[in-house]
């Protein structure tokens, strides 16, 4: 039992590891429109749940991992 548990966590921080620049980039994006662009025109682009806003941010996530 103890084995499966040590290796469910040394594959969990396997996996920690190998996202963390994805992570890091993505937080750094989040500063950026943060410090640049005003709120309301994150919500007017990318917010409010309909659907041409939901496909904007997949669009510009897409790029994101790649």
């Amino acid at each position: 039992m103890t084995d499966t548990v040590m290796k469910i966590l040394e594959e969990s921080w396997h996996v920690l590891q190998n996202s963390s620049v994805y992570m890091l980039f993505g937080f750094c994006m989040a500063g950026v429109i943060k410090a640049f662009f005003s709120d309301d025109f994150v919500n007017r682009h990318l917010g409010k749940g309909r659907f041409g806003n939901v496909f904007k941010a997949a669009v510009l996530g897409i790029p994101i991992p790649l």
